[in-house]
C-alpha cells in the first residue's frame, strides 16, 4: 500500500484552519500592512513575495502532517498495519520542518532588510518571542489572512 496523497487546494487548507479556530485570530502584522512596507523597493517586494511563498508552502506541510496523522488514527482503530503509514508520516514531518527552517530563514531575511530601510519591525518581537512555534503560527495565520482576503 502507497500512502502518497495529492496535494491539497488551498481551500481544503483554509477550511482546516477554520475548524481549528484559525478564523479567530490575527498574525502580528497583516500581509497587506507588511507588503505596504516593502512597496517601492523592488528587493524588499521579493523578499515579501518569497516569506509569502513560504507560508503557503508550510502551511500545505501541516495540513499533510495532520491528514497523515488522521489516516494513521483510523487505521489503529482497524487494527491494520501501520509500519508503511508511519514511515510516510516521518517523510512529511521531515518535509514539513525541512519548510519551517525555509520559512524562518525567509521571515528573517525580510526584516533585517527592512530594518535596513528604517521600516517598523515591531511585529517581528511577537513572531520571535516563543521560538519556533511562534513563527509558524506568524505563517500559519498569514496564509490563512492572505486566503479569506483573495476570496
Amino acid at each position: 500500500m502507497t500512502f502518497q496523497h495529492e496535494p491539497f487546494s488551498d481551500k481544503e487548507v483554509v477550511s482546516s484552519m477554520e475548524t481549528h479556530g484559525y478564523n479567530t485570530l490575527r498574525p502580528a502584522i497583516t500581509p497587506e500592512d507588511l507588503r505596504e512596507q516593502c512597496e517601492g523597493n523592488p528587493i524588499l517586494i521579493k523578499l515579501y513575495e518569497q516569506m509569502i511563498k513560504q507560508c503557503k508552502s508550510y502551511a500545505h506541510d501541516v495540513f499533510s502532517m495532520m491528514n497523515e496523522q488522521k489516516i494513521i488514527e483510523e487505521m489503529k482503530s482497524k487494527g491494520e498495519d501501520l509500519e508503511e503509514a508511519m514511515a510516510e508520516l516521518r517523510n512529511i514531518d521531515e518535509l514539513r520542518h525541512n519548510s519551517h527552517e525555509s520559512l524562518m530563514d525567509s521571515i528573517n531575511i525580510l526584516s533585517r532588510n527592512l530594518a535596513k530601510e528604517e521600516k517598523d519591525i515591531s511585529w517581528m518581537r511577537e513572531v520571535s518571542s516563543g521560538g519556533r512555534a511562534t513563527y509558524a503560527i506568524f505563517a500559519l495565520l498569514t496564509f490563512y489572512s492572505l486566503s479569506v482576503s483573495i476570496k
